[in-house]
């Protein structure tokens, strides 16, 4: 690890290298301290060893926490290192629902907004990404005046249950059952799908560089994406059906690697790095979720909200702001990218969103 963040990728030559390298420095430690301190000393008694023992275990743990407290001490790396680092860390967010244990966890729903307002009139829904536009769409509300709830779940497309689909797990499906449960009764006036639609739609993503399925992969694109796009048509119409708005947040460019740690790295080596996704891979990948979203826009009371026209031109989608990152990880915006449709975020929760939407039908 730490010869990776010293000198960039390491191949499988190098990483054997450092494993010989390992095992030697073992054999070494083994004949030269561990067996001398096996043999027998007068000066050493069990009491002095407990006692040294004990001391270095807490000479140990308050260093860690100091360590820990002073997150790594980045002014160890110089000030352009540390300033970005510091970027990073307020590009998080903060915690809408610091009371909520579960919230730190990868599944929870959050109120947010005014606590005074009469009712919860929107509901963001969505995988990991709703968490990540959590904290916006809390400020926004606030200044609204208005209150709704964000319910997520990391990993878990946000689609109503039917039969047979491949989405329904065990966890997903626990899920949609409490949106579905909240649609069916009174408030909720705007709705917000948010996640990282691609994966579902092909079963599989990046992450750390290397390609992995999903459990709702069944082994084959095509069906992928008609199960896909089977579902989401399914939940734009039982949402309609309710008479309620509808936004969704489309597709954010996924990137092969993660844009804060590559650029750290590179800077602690004195080097500059492009993370960058070329706009050509953004719409290789996102075709399918594309094409079904412009399909699905077209309907009364659905509009939608593409990230990508903030972030890309017609090269490249920028991962950075200036000094700023814009992104958390490989596939999640932090704060700084998620205030480039601040302004849709608005409108979509605003109480005048439900304009132009059909009644709502008689259950």
């Amino acid at each position: 690890v730490f010869a990776a963040y010293q000198y960039g990728e390491l191949s499988v030559v190098e990483r054997i290298g450092l494993i010989v390298a390992a095992y030697l420095l073992s054999v070494l430690t083994y004949w030269f301290v561990e067996q001398p301190a096996r043999q027998k000393m007068p000066a050493l008694t069990r009491k002095r060893i407990f006692i040294g023992g004990v001391a270095a275990l807490a000479l140990a743990y308050g260093l860690t926490q100091l360590v820990v407290g002073e997150r790594g001490f980045p002014q160890r790396l110089g000030p352009e290192v540390a300033a970005f680092d510091e970027a990073v860390r307020k590009n998080r967010g903060f915690t809408p629902c610091p009371e909520n244990e579960a919230w730190i966890a990868s599944t929870s729903d959050c109120e947010v907004g005014a606590k005074a307002a009469r009712e919860r009139s929107f509901l963001v829904w969505g995988d990991s990404h709703a968490r990540v536009v959590a904290s916006t769409v809390a400020q926004i509300a606030n200044e609204q005046g208005t209150k709704g709830l964000v319910v997520f779940r990391g990993g878990c497309p946000p689609l109503v249950r039917r039969a047979g689909s491949p989405f329904n797990t065990r966890g997903c499906a626990k899920t949609a059952s409490l949106v579905e449960t909240l649609l069916q009764g009174t408030g909720y006036q705007n709705v917000v799908l948010v996640a990282r639609w691609a994966v579902y739609a092909e079963g599989g993503g990046y992450r750390n560089g290397k390609w992995f399925k999903t459990a709702f992969d069944q082994g084959d694109l095509v069906k992928n994406g008609a199960a896909f796009e089977a579902e989401m048509t399914a939940t734009v119409d039982s949402i309609l059906a309710s008479g309620r708005t509808l936004t969704i947040i489309g597709p954010v460019p996924d990137l092969k690697l993660n844009p804060p740690d590559t650029i750290i790295r590179a800077m602690m080596r004195g080097e500059t790095t492009d993370v960058r996704a070329t706009f050509a891979d953004f719409e290789a990948r996102q075709a399918s979720v594309l094409s079904l979203l412009r399909q699905l826009e077209r309907r009364p009371g659905v509009r939608v909200v593409y990230p990508h026209r903030s972030l890309c031109d017609a090269r490249a989608c920028r991962t950075m702001d200036g000094a700023m990152p814009l992104y958390s990880d490989d596939n999640h915006l932090g704060v700084n990218g998620v205030a480039l449709i601040r302004r849709e975020l608005s409108a979509a929760i605003a109480p005048a969103a439900k304009a132009d939407v059909p009644e709502r039908a008689t259950r």
